[in-house]
């Protein structure tokens, strides 16, 4: 019985580590240095290529608001060549701030967006009205990382939208404003055969040890 309840530990173990929110790939580490305008219909992306399969939860990016709050608009798209593709997921938020100071806002989305292990995507950040707003970065620049996703080569631009993106640097380097995109992991088939195989192989056990104890007797 204790082996069995020890299997049962180690496969809870294993499936707990599903279904949690996480964060998929982030650099928000609050050391502001610098920001990217964001003029009138101009828009910035960020690439990010899933290493593990999510479900995505939300998105924080880091904007300040000088004057004129009415919002940004904030997207997932996916990839077209290595550049933002087709619209996979509209991000809604309600609040914004005029302080003058960079501040973490979250996007969630009206719908469900699993993100495909080896599939690249695009946050798209957009100043649709004549807001007043910039996208913090850090200083140093920090390259987003995350146990879920790498980031692609570089940042691009689109001015104005849509027009096609091209890569934005920084003094020659890539240029990585602050953002981290959420999810919850969801288990790779693989992973769910080994729990089931695991729980299996302690039940069979059990079973063995309960009969040839039976026979001793």
């Amino acid at each position: 019985m204790k082996s069995l309840r020890l299997g049962f530990a180690a496969v809870f173990a294993m499936l707990s580590q599903t279904g949690l929110a996480s964060v998929v790939i982030s650099n928000l580490v609050s050391n502001d240095g610098g920001s990217l305008p964001l003029s009138p219909n101009q828009a910035y992306a960020a690439g990010f290529t899933v290493t593990q399969p999510f479900s995505f939860t939300d998105a924080t990016v880091r904007l300040n608001f000088s004057s004129r709050a009415s919002g940004v608009a904030v997207d997932i798209f996916s990839d077209a060549g290595g550049h933002p593709g087709s619209l996979l997921l509209t991000l809604t938020m309600t609040t914004f701030r005029i302080d003058g100071i960079p501040l973490n806002y979250t996007f969630t989305g009206g719908s469900s967006l699993t993100l495909q292990t080896g599939s690249t995507y695009w946050l798209v950040v957009v100043n649709p009205t004549f807001s007043i707003v910039s996208w913090a970065a850090n200083n140093p620049p920090l390259t987003p990382t995350g146990p879920g996703a790498t980031t692609t080569p570089w940042f691009q631009v689109s001015n104005p939208f849509p027009m096609p993106f091209i890569p934005f640097t920084v003094a020659g380097a890539p240029a990585y404003p602050a953002f981290a995109i959420n999810g919850t992991l969801i288990p790779e088939p693989s992973t769910v055969a080994l729990c089931l195989a695991t729980l299996g192989a302690f039940a069979l056990g059990r079973a063995r040890r309960r009969c040839w104890n039976d026979q001793e007797r």
